[in-house]
């Protein structure tokens, strides 16, 4: 049989001008593609922000709400601070005006006292003193035992001054014994206290200013009979040490010391020397 040949079409070629518009429509559609993803990109970025603002906005609206009520509650606290103050400004000039008025009222009971005053002055310088009458008499009376008490209670003070130990060995001319001292300082005190005994007082003003001056007196007697005390404990020793030296040293017709002269003869001048 014979051979069926099949018979293959021949590749037709394109036209030159059509392989150039092919060529040329293969970038522009990868650009294309590029532009798409961009635009797509930009859309989420846009929705992104749209998103935030008005997240953001609102954010802004509650903080606007609780700016508001802080305000409104701020205007109240000072609506009420004001009203406080204001009737703190009233109270104050009501008691201000009360204050005027009694201060008035007090200057003119004083403009009064001092002319009421002033009156009575006149009216006492008009009188004529007259020494003779009670009154001068009682203050005349009074003035003059005034001055005796004060008197006498300086000579007390002055003789208790008298009686010390140094005062009575600078009066005497020549050396006395620390007994004869002390026995004339207690001889004087006792006739000051006596003397300030015998003051008259009227007040108890008087009582104590006799008072002090008497425990002064007695001060000083008691110091008196300490100082003699101590002496005499200073005296037997010295006397001890003085029989001892005589009795021991085996000497005869030695010569005593100067303090043991003293404490033999009670000599002031020779026992502080």
């Amino acid at each position: 049989p014979a051979q069926r040949v099949e018979r293959v079409p021949a590749r037709t070629s394109l036209p030159a001008s059509r392989i150039s518009v092919e060529s040329a429509q293969a970038p522009t559609m990868g650009t294309d593609e590029l532009h798409k993803q961009l635009l797509a990109q930009e859309v989420i970025k846009l929705r992104k922000d749209v998103q935030e603002l008005r997240a953001g906005q609102q954010i802004r609206q509650k903080a606007s709400v609780g700016n508001a009520q802080l305000l409104n509650t701020l205007e109240e606290q000072i609506g009420r601070l004001a009203r406080e103050r204001d009737e703190t400004v009233a109270k104050a000039n009501a008691q201000k005006g009360l204050l005027a008025k009694e201060v008035k009222a007090l200057r003119e009971d004083l403009q009064d006292a001092q002319a009421t005053l002033g009156h009575n002055l006149e009216q006492q310088q008009l009188i004529t003193y007259d020494p003779n009458s009670p009154v001068a008499q009682a203050l005349a009376q009074r003035r003059d035992f005034e001055e005796n008490f004060t008197k006498s209670l300086r000579e007390v003070r002055e003789a208790l001054e008298k009686t010390s130990l140094k005062a009575l060995s600078t009066q005497s001319a020549s050396p006395v014994g620390i007994r004869t001292l002390l026995q004339m300082s207690n001889e004087r005190i006792d006739h000051a206290l006596s003397a300030a005994k015998s003051i008259n007082v009227e007040e108890r003003l008087h009582i104590e200013c006799l008072r002090i001056a008497i425990e002064n007196g007695k001060l000083r007697k008691g110091l008196n009979e300490y100082t003699e005390g101590l002496l005499q404990h200073v005296f037997v020793k010295e006397d001890a040490k003085s029989s001892a030296v005589a009795n021991g040293a085996g000497v005869a017709g030695s010569v005593p010391s100067k303090r043991q002269t003293a404490a033999q003869d009670g000599s002031l001048f020779g026992l502080f020397v």
